[in-house]
């Protein structure tokens, strides 16, 4: 097995396309660019397509008519984009057509544990033995 050192655009885009995503549409805003363009690149040497769309409802019905047609797809954004997105998301859940959405956000500098609800690693709450939420 061979070591090699990437960012983390690059190791979410490897994943996607060693996992069979064939088809991957996006609208280029930090940081999500950075994966669009590594599946820009890796994806005709595979088969697959990648379209960068003129806005997140575009992206996100492509992936829909995509993953109806049964290709294994994706898309993504940032927290703004995902708001443009989410009605699409719903409709295609409730239609039962999967796709995988990806929501990256800007690394925060000096992370604390402080800081506002949206801003936090994780939104879920720690769990304890038994199933029960524990406050933070």
């Amino acid at each position: 097995m061979t070591t090699r050192l990437v960012e983390g655009s690059e190791a979410v885009a490897d994943a996607m396309m060693r996992a069979g995503c064939r088809f991957f549409a996006g609208y280029p805003m930090t940081p999500f660019t950075e994966v669009l363009e590594h599946m820009a690149a890796g994806l005709p040497e595979l088969g697959g397509v990648c379209v960068n769309a003129e806005s997140e409802l575009e992206a996100v019905g492509m992936v829909w008519g995509a993953a109806a047609a049964g290709a294994r797809a994706a898309t993504g954004s940032t927290g703004q984009g995902l708001s443009l997105m989410q009605e699409s998301i719903s409709e295609a859940s409730m239609a039962g057509v999967g796709f995988v959405v990806f929501y990256l956000v800007p690394a925060i500098r000096g992370f604390s544990p402080r800081l506002p609800a949206p801003w936090r690693a994780c939104a879920c709450p720690p769990r304890r033995p038994g199933g029960t939420a524990r406050r933070a």
